[in-house]
């Protein structure tokens, strides 16, 4: 049996079934009245309808849920250039900074224009001057001559040297002794080499020069010292220290004068030796002290270049050599040594700038007002004529060629220049610099731009010389 039981409601209320609404068409009167009868809006219906099942059919059913969530939430509009307030702020802002930056730009340029303000850059005269003359010089010149000066520079140079051949050799000993006279309290003479006898019997002699000995006084007897050498050379003659006997007295029989005058040696003999040596011979020597001249000759001149001055110019020619004496020194042995030998040079020397105001008197074109400065004295060459030797102690004069391509530039005066050209059209400077002698050309650049007039207080006008 079937009981019909009412539907079941929430908070007493009905729960009404939900329904899809339809769309309805109404009849449109303005359609009929246009001529569009009932029957074409139900073909254009279904028509609707089937194009509705074709698309449906088509589409995926992911693509369906991403379609009912676009239906569902409309998309915003899109923004135009025009209507995005943040590219407009972005705008605005760097609009703002460009404007800003124009701004201190104009500041600038009419800050640094404000001032007035000339600069100008002048390049003054040059002049090569060729040149190929013999000029007399002076060691005291008096006006309008050139003078000279006398330079001496002195070094010391060496060289060693060995032993080529070898010699024999005798040498005799020698020593010190110290003769007594215990004979007589009067002064006894000895005459040049008198013997004396070692206990050993080896003869010493004395030099070349005789010898009084003291007297005695009291019981002290005289004495004196005195050198002594061997009779012979060897080394048997190296003794030690020994008492000597005259034997000249006894042997002429005076016995009181040969026991009361004697002799005592103060240390060893020495020196006694025969053999061989080694040693230079004359030919090493000469080639040797040869090659030392010519190192020292070297050494003088490069000490000259380097020791003189650059203002001096030296006088090609002129340059003379004062050597001394070699001197030699062995070692101990004899086999080696060292050669020694001092050296002067002396030359000639001109001054550049007495040389190169010579020049510009004598040989520049220019007027008598008008300074002038040498730019390249190393382009001045000076040389002594026909070679000759001179007496440098005491010369006085001397003929020298003088010759190369000097450059010469005038000297602009500034103050002379801002005086000519202050308040002066900037188009008729040109006029007023052709007028200088000592200008060839100038670049001006006036400030502010915009003013064509050089300024009129000297002191706003820079001048600067281009070389």
């Amino acid at each position: 049996m079937s009981i019909n039981r009412p539907k079941k409601t929430m908070d007493g209320v009905r729960i009404k079934k939900r329904t899809r609404p339809t769309r309805s068409f109404e009849r449109d009167d303005s359609a009929t009245s246009l001529g569009i009868n009932s029957q074409k809006i139900s073909e254009i219906k279904k028509r609707k309808k089937e194009i509705t099942r074709t698309q449906k059919k088509s589409i995926h059913p992911t693509q369906l849920v991403e379609k009912k969530n676009i239906n569902r939430f409309k998309p915003a509009k899109k923004r135009t250039p025009f209507l995005n307030i943040e590219k407009r702020i972005f705008n605005y802002k760097s609009t703002r900074w460009v404007f800003k930056i124009i701004f201190v730009v104009i500041l600038l340029v009419v800050f640094f224009n404000t001032k007035e303000k000339t600069t100008i850059t002048l390049r003054p005269h040059y002049q090569y001057v060729e040149m190929e003359n013999i000029i007399n010089t002076y060691r005291n010149p008096k006006q309008e001559q050139l003078g000279f000066d006398i330079i001496a520079i002195t070094d010391t140079s060496s060289i060693s040297i060995i032993a080529d051949e070898t010699r024999p050799v005798s040498f005799k000993s020698t020593g010190e002794i110290i003769i007594y006279n215990n004979f007589s309290s009067e002064p006894q003479r000895l005459l040049a080499n008198t013997r004396f006898k070692s206990a050993s019997g080896k003869i010493f002699l004395l030099d070349d020069n005789e010898v009084i000995v003291p007297g005695k006084k009291g019981s002290t007897p005289g004495s004196i010292k005195v050198s002594v050498f061997a009779e012979k050379a060897g080394k048997e003659y190296n003794i030690d220290i020994t008492d000597f006997s005259i034997p000249g007295f006894k042997e002429a029989g005076l016995i009181n004068k040969y026991n009361g005058m004697y002799a005592v040696s103060t240390k060893s003999m020495a020196g006694g030796e025969i053999g061989t040596e080694s040693y230079i011979s004359n030919n090493k020597k000469e080639e040797a002290q040869e090659k030392l001249t010519q190192d020292l000759s070297k050494r003088l001149r490069e000490k000259l270049q380097k020791e003189k001055t650059d203002n001096v110019i030296v006088v090609t020619g002129s340059e003379q050599f004062i050597f001394k004496e070699t001197l030699y020194t062995s070692d101990d042995t004899g086999s080696a040594g060292i050669l020694s030998r001092e050296g002067t040079i002396v030359a000639i020397v001109i001054g550049k700038e007495n040389i190169g105001n010579y020049i510009a008197d004598n040989y520049l074109e220019k007027a008598d007002s008008q300074e002038v400065k040498l730019l390249s004295a190393n382009a001045i060459k000076v040389s002594l004529e026909n070679g000759d030797t001179l007496d440098l102690k005491d010369l006085n004069f001397a003929k020298i060629r003088v010759y190369g391509s000097p450059l010469y530039s005038w000297i602009v005066n500034k103050e002379e220049v801002k005086e000519k050209i202050s308040g002066v059209l900037k188009k008729e400077v040109v006029d007023v610099i052709d007028m200088i002698p000592s200008i060839d050309r100038a670049h001006i650049q006036i400030r502010p731009f915009w003013k064509q007039t050089i300024s009129k207080d000297p002191k706003d006008i820079i001048i600067t010389i281009d070389i």
